[in-house]
């Protein structure tokens, strides 16, 4: 599924940023995290909302 690459990818940008040296998150990338996430929370509330939970 689309949303767990999503996920993966945002977790190794993350230790990448953590731990790696020199490592250095650009605009794009940046911008590109930023809609994904913004899908993935619209995604999850759709999900929500349709079982009422």
């Amino acid at each position: 599924m689309k949303y767990s690459k999503y996920l993966s990818q945002a977790f190794q940008i993350r230790n990448n940023t953590d731990y790696a040296d020199f490592f250095i998150v650009t605009k794009a990338e940046a911008a590109d995290q930023y809609e994904r996430a913004v899908e993935f929370v619209q995604k999850l509330e759709s999900y929500v909302n349709e079982r009422d939970v």
